[in-house]
């Protein structure tokens, strides 16, 4: 993928949507290869309970040298744990949502 590839994907906050959420790609190794808030990429901030928001990251801001990734994690930028949320659609798209 190029650099004007994107991560993509569907957030739906739950009952509360009170979550500090981020992505972070890893590499095979569990290397960190980049994170953002997803308050920087999320339509329609800020995140309402029951509804969904489109979330798009620019891959070289998760993956600066856009090399070979083994997954990625969302999870609660907080470290207080968090609610139930949910994702749907994810994919890499190569023109900007």
């Amino acid at each position: 993928m190029d650099e004007d590839s994107w991560f993509v994907f569907y957030l739906n906050g739950g009952e509360t949507a009170d979550q500090q959420l981020y992505v972070e790609m890893k590499s095979g190794d569990n290397t960190s290869l980049g994170r953002a808030d997803l308050i920087d990429y999320m339509e329609n901030y800020p995140l309402l309970p029951g509804q969904w928001h489109r979330v798009a990251v620019p891959l070289s801001v998760l993956n600066p040298s856009l090399g070979n990734f083994g997954w990625f994690d969302i999870g609660n930028a907080s470290g207080n744990g968090a609610a139930n949320f949910f994702i749907d659609e994810i994919r890499f798209v190569t023109t900007k949502p």
